[in-house]
């Protein structure tokens, strides 16, 4: 879950008892978005794999370049955030859901979202990508590789994780873990054990 709360906002965040992670990002002053007056949970993928490459690019080690882009990449993320629910057409949240359900499934196609929506498959990919900044597709290898980056503390196996969360093999998971994060699984795992 990635939450952003605006400058000066009070707040005391509560996460369920089944434990976890929680990295704070501040961000530098004047880079902050100026459109989100109030704290809000951001379920956009972008803005959630936007934070997931700060905390790659502090675990690399990267230069003060690297994480100055990264930070950028998280305000660039957050503009207009709590906008897009509102205007999304109602097919458009079933597919959104759908996709968040059944994203793990290998077999899971665009195709089959449209199919399940009722809606032509190249009319799905465009008001996708016009609503949300990015293809169905996208969304389908991101909300993968995210669920793997969450996973990775639980001492599965790569390969059993690559299974579990839709991948073909290990080598696809760590080809697009590096992708999104800018480094391989197994690093990712180290840094937080």
């Amino acid at each position: 879950m990635l939450v952003y709360n605006p400058p000066k906002t009070q707040h005391r965040d509560r996460f369920a008892t089944t434990g976890g992670r929680f990295l704070s990002i501040d961000l530098p002053p004047g880079s902050e978005p100026a459109t989100i007056a109030n704290a809000v949970v951001l379920d956009r993928g972008e803005a959630r794999s936007a934070a997931m490459r700060v905390a790659a690019v502090m675990l690399s080690g990267a230069s003060d370049l690297a994480l100055q882009d990264a930070f950028l990449g998280v305000s660039a993320s957050l503009e207009g955030a709590g906008d897009e629910n509102r205007t999304l057409p109602s097919w458009l949240r079933v597919a959104v859901e759908a996709l968040a359900d059944l994203a793990n499934e290998a077999e899971l196609r665009v195709h089959d979202l449209a199919q399940l929506t009722g809606v032509h498959p190249v009319h799905l990919a465009r008001v996708f990508r016009r609503h949300l900044g990015c293809s169905p597709g996208e969304v389908i290898r991101r909300t993968r590789v995210e669920r793997a980056a969450a996973a990775l503390s639980t001492g599965h196996s790569l390969a059993g994780l690559a299974a579990e969360h839709g991948f073909s093999d290990h080598a696809h998971l760590t080809r697009c873990f590096r992708a999104a994060y800018g480094v391989p699984p197994a690093a990712f795992r180290a840094a937080f054990d």
